[in-house]
């Protein structure tokens, strides 16, 4: 039910993005194709920044060509760009596809923890093959707007060292049915991020020929609730939960890699 509610949610939001960026596009006539003054390095910054959110309102196509008018636009906004909301696949995938050219962060098996961390929501644009190189290690910059965002399958591209290295509110943002397409030894990795016992950790496993018949008894259930402190893995903190890498670190972006 919660789903579905949130599905709608997030469809009235993409229609008023819509709404707002062709409104912008009518009042300055910028996209697409660009005024003289506006397509100078410093302004098109500038219009990206300042337009924030409102870009997810844009066309995939439209995205593209204002990435495409300079080569590392993508790495000096990549500060706003990581913490976009209600952007469509499309979108993400367009913006990754500029996230991963040589001018801003290259190939994702290159990628840092900071890297991981100031892509963002754009992270779950990547493609599934590009998601896999990624060193385990810059998995604990991975943002909970990131699992967000990643479509269905998206999960299923994550290796076990990835799932064992990602942040705690990384884990903490997974959902029931994200968690259901996991093979018990990836549920265990995420277990070991949240250090949740297994018997209060349990999520439906469809299983298959390489599973375990335990796994089919497990059963979809919250953390049970023995006092206020105690509530389910998906909602509110714990405090006799810790996470067991940082989740983000503050205020550092690179801005240009030469």
């Amino acid at each position: 039910m919660g789903g579905k509610r949130d599905g709608r949610v997030a469809r009235k939001s993409r229609i008023s993005l819509k709404a707002l960026a062709e409104k912008f596009n009518q009042d300055n006539r910028i996209f697409p194709g660009f005024s003289e003054g506006i397509a100078r390095p410093e302004n098109l910054r500038i219009v990206v920044m300042s337009l924030g959110n409102v870009i997810c309102g844009l066309t995939d196509k439209i995205v593209n060509s204002i990435f495409e008018t300079d080569a590392s636009l993508f790495i000096d906004t990549s500060r706003i760009l990581g913490r976009l909301e209600g952007c469509s696949n499309e979108v993400l995938s367009t913006l990754a596809a500029h996230a991963v050219r040589p001018s801003n962060y290259g190939p994702p098996r290159l990628w840092s923890q900071e890297d991981v961390e100031t892509v963002g929501v754009v992270f779950a644009g990547l493609k599934p093959d590009a998601i896999t190189t990624i060193p385990a290690d810059a998995m604990q910059g991975l943002t909970p707007l990131a699992i967000k965002n990643l479509p269905p399958t998206g999960l299923l591209s994550f290796t076990t060292e990835q799932l064992s290295k990602m942040s705690f509110s990384a884990a903490m943002a997974l959902t029931p049915s994200q968690l259901n397409n996991l093979t018990p030894a990836e549920l265990e990795a995420v277990r070991a991020v949240l250090q949740v016992q297994p018997a209060l950790f349990n999520v439906p496993v469809v299983a298959d020929d390489h599973q375990s018949n335990a796994n089919q008894d497990l059963v979809a259930r919250d953390i049970p609730t023995g006092d206020e402190n105690t509530t389910d893995i998906h909602g509110r903190y714990r405090d006799d939960i810790q996470p067991n890498h940082s989740s983000s670190r503050s205020g550092r972006y690179r801005c240009r890699r030469r």
